[in-house]
Formats: C-alpha cells, sequence, structure tokens
C-alpha cells in the first residue's frame, strides 16, 4: 500500500512540477523567447488574448489560416476551421495530455505528414468520451 501512496506521490509531483514550469515558461518569455519585465507582454498574455479575439470574432482566424496554408497540408476549410477556433475559445485546458500515434513522414514540398494509427484514435476516443455502462443482468426465465 506504501508502494502505490509513494507512486501516487511522485507522479502526481512530477505532474504538478511540469504544469508549474509551464505556466513558469509562458508567463516570463514573450514569442522571440526573451524575458518579459511585464507579464502582459508574454506568451500566456498572448494566448489569452487570441482566445479572447476569436471568441469575440471567428473571422479573426483568417489572417492565421492565409499565413500557415502554404506550408499545412489539410483538408479543413476556412468554414471549419472558424468553427474550430470557436470551439476552442471557449475550452480550457485540463492538464491532461493525450497522444495520438501514427506515422509520420515528410511529404511532398517538404511538409510532415501525420498519418493516423486509427484503431488506436477509436480507442483514444473511446477512453476519454465515453463512459463503460454495465450490460443488465440476465434474469432467468
Amino acid at each position: 500500500m506504501w508502494d502505490k501512496a509513494k507512486d501516487f506521490l511522485q507522479r502526481a509531483f512530477t505532474i504538478i512540477f511540469l504544469a508549474t514550469v509551464i505556466i513558469w515558461f509562458l508567463q516570463s518569455f514573450d514569442t522571440r523567447l526573451n524575458v518579459v519585465s511585464d507579464s502582459a507582454d508574454s506568451l500566456l498574455a498572448l494566448i489569452g488574448q487570441a482566445k479572447a479575439r476569436v471568441a469575440s470574432s471567428p473571422a479573426s482566424v483568417l489572417p492565421l489560416y492565409n499565413a500557415v496554408s502554404d506550408y499545412v497540408l489539410t483538408d479543413l476549410d476556412l468554414g471549419k476551421l472558424t468553427y474550430l477556433a470557436t470551439q476552442a475559445a471557449g475550452m480550457s485546458f485540463s492538464g491532461d495530455m493525450l497522444r495520438v500515434t501514427g506515422q509520420a513522414a515528410l511529404g511532398d514540398g517538404n511538409r510532415v505528414e501525420l498519418t493516423v494509427d486509427q484503431e488506436a484514435l477509436y480507442d483514444l476516443i473511446l477512453d476519454v468520451f465515453y463512459d463503460e455502462i454495465p450490460a443488465p443482468a440476465q434474469t432467468g426465465e
């Protein structure tokens, strides 16, 4: 039992420590990785401003889409991207880090293409979004 408690505490400490380092980093540096004297100039403030901007005007993702569209291979059109940006603006980070497995390869035009492991993605979606409901008990007839 003590081993389980020790393992739990080590994992909890690791997660708390990593979260603290990430928040410190986002509050302490700007986009050029210079130390900021005012946290209003930090990466964290920039993320907050971007979320607020997208929430108030979903079309604000258009300049970003145009800037990266030559470097990204995607089937998302502007309508889908705007919808996703609106949804993301209303979300908050839970601290859970999920990884989608697959194979990355260098494709046409030096673009990295990720081929997602469909079965692993399906299992991940089931694990995250669904709770198993036990089958009803069989009654004797």
